[in-house]
């Protein structure tokens, strides 16, 4: 029997998902299911998906960069380059437009 690690959600603030699929789709979801250990079709989706769209999420949040890199950005941070007139031009523009 092959039982993810991730746990299921446990609050009661709960929310539906629906999806259409064709007729040989789900039958393999639940064989995959059944297989695989899980009481339930809901148990099964939730237990493998959940990896995957954290993993998802990750992709698009969080920034790697190489040692190069974070060096060339550890830099920049401490030692700033100054303003060029394109910057300085678009700080005076957002001044006339934000006024705080």
């Amino acid at each position: 029997m092959v039982m993810s690690t991730i746990a299921l959600p446990t609050t009661r603030e709960e929310a539906r998902l629906e999806a259409r699929v064709t007729s040989d789709f789900k039958a393999l979801i639940e064989k995959a299911a059944s297989l695989s250990g899980y009481s339930s079709v809901k148990d099964f989706i939730i237990a493998t998906m959940s990896p995957v769209a954290e993993q998802v999420v990750e992709r698009h949040t969080r920034i790697r960069l190489t040692q190069d890199e974070g060096k060339v950005f550890v830099e920049a941070l401490l030692n700033p380059p100054r303003p060029n007139a394109k910057l300085l031009r678009a700080m005076q523009a957002h001044k006339k437009l934000v006024r705080a």
